[in-house]
């Protein structure tokens, strides 16, 4: 018996290793593409790290700090990495899925409400406080992502263009 209790909490420690190495990691590649000064070696180097961030996603995808985190890194690929028109909009929709899935999570009466009229939308929006600061701005930002990148090369998508006002 005291064998199966020692593995159980062995089992337990190993599983909340895991569960919190996707936010950890997250918030680490945040932090360090901010602080690097060679834009090029973040471009090299980024790919392998969102596929690293996708993986942590697939093992908690009910982690809002993972997804939120995500969604971050994705924005800033699309905006500032991605090398074609192409690969900004499948960035960018990745970005836009991973805050979504984050806001439901982490804000759900706000997501019930983000695609409703605007009235309604900034109605939610002023029941926030200064701690929903930072996931708010992740939110916005892959919203601006996705609507930039989906109105880049000179088509404009009028759909996603609809949505200016609500992150403006």
């Amino acid at each position: 018996r005291i064998l199966l209790g020692a593995g159980s909490i062995v089992l337990i420690l190993h599983t909340t290793a895991c569960l919190n190495l996707g936010e950890r990691l997250g918030k680490a590649l945040g932090a360090a593409v901010a602080g690097q000064e060679d834009p090029k070696l973040v471009a090299a180097a980024l790919p392998s790290y969102l596929l690293a961030l996708d993986a942590a996603i697939v093992d908690d995808p009910e982690s809002d700090s993972t997804l939120y985190a995500g969604a971050k890194l994705y924005s800033g690929f699309a905006g500032q990495f991605a090398e074609t028109p192409e690969r900004a909009v499948l960035a960018a929709d990745r970005a836009w899925d991973y805050a979504q899935r984050a806001l439901k999570i982490s804000h759900p009466e706000l997501y019930k409400t983000y695609q409703q009229d605007l009235e309604i939308y900034q109605n939610q929006l002023l029941k926030l406080d200064q701690d929903d600061v930072p996931n708010l701005h992740t939110f916005t930002t892959a919203w601006a992502t996705w609507i930039q990148a989906h109105n880049a090369g000179g088509e404009t998508d009028w759909s996603a263009a609809a949505d200016l006002p609500k992150i403006t």
